[in-house]
């Protein structure tokens, strides 16, 4: 009966080497975050205050704020609006990503200053080691030159720009007040560092009762690679791992039959 139990708690042994272990990577360092929302609109009234306000992102958990103020004054209606909703972290041991989307947008009746509606997003990290990565999204904005309007998507690290979607690449420049859409799209490996991403929209101009509109919307994902299976014996392939239980295995039938012959 003992030989069976101990050649039984072998053979669990030796399965249990087999099990093949998860791929596992050290965590991301978030080395810093500034994300906020504003909108400004002056007064038009002497001695009446303006509004200009600013949600700051306090701390690295998800951020979702909405700015949108509107200042009523003789008989004129001012408006801006400025949204973000943002997150970012590891979601398994070796993905880490990366969110972001926000809104812009201003219409003025009549008003003697700027009007100002922006959203931004900032993140640095380090990444311990290489990875794969992928990076999407998109961005809209207004081709006029009756206010202006702006969008923006980068990555950058060692060496400078990696990555960058910005209004430039996009604007047909033809200024008909059209919405532009943007969409983009990319792939890569990334060297073991540190990293910022980036992104933004904002919105400024005088009178305007046409609303003017920016977004911005990114995704990230950086991905560690787990190490390679090893290479099978020749003969019948065994699960990895397995030759340690079958060596454990082997040596206490050994010892189990010798202890046996010299009883």
């Amino acid at each position: 009966m003992r030989r069976r139990v101990l050649l039984l708690a072998a053979l669990v042994i030796g399965l249990s080497l087999s099990i093949p272990r998860a791929a596992f990577a050290a965590a991301v360092t978030i080395d810093s975050q500034t994300r906020s929302v504003h909108v400004a609109i002056p007064s038009i009234v002497e001695g009446e205050a303006p509004i200009d306000e600013t949600t700051t992102a306090p701390d690295n958990n998800p951020f979702t704020a909405t700015l949108d103020r509107t200042l009523s004054q003789l008989e004129q209606t001012n408006h801006a609006l400025a949204s973000q909703d943002s997150s970012f972290g590891d979601t398994s041991d070796t993905v880490f990503t990366a969110h972001a989307t926000g809104e812009t947008r201003y219409s003025a009746t009549g008003v003697t200053g700027i009007v100002a509606s922006d959203s931004n997003f900032a993140l640095s990290f380090t990444l311990p080691e290489d990875r794969d990565y992928s990076i999407s999204g998109n961005g809209s904005f207004v081709d006029t030159t009756a206010g202006a309007s702006n969008f923006s998507v980068q990555l950058s690290g060692p060496g400078g720009t990696i990555e960058s979607f910005t209004k430039a690449d996009f604007d047909p420049a033809n200024n008909d007040g059209a919405t532009v859409p943007a969409t983009f799209s990319h792939t890569g490996t990334l060297a073991a560092g540190s990293y910022t991403l980036t992104a933004l929209s904002g919105v400024s101009g005088g009178t305007n009762t046409t609303e003017i509109l920016a977004t911005y919307g990114v995704d990230f994902t950086a991905t560690a690679s787990g190490g390679p299976p090893p290479p099978p014996p020749a003969g019948i392939p065994l699960p990895a791992g397995a030759g340690p239980g079958l060596v454990l295995l082997a040596a206490l039938g050994a010892w189990q039959f010798t202890r046996a012959r010299f009883a």
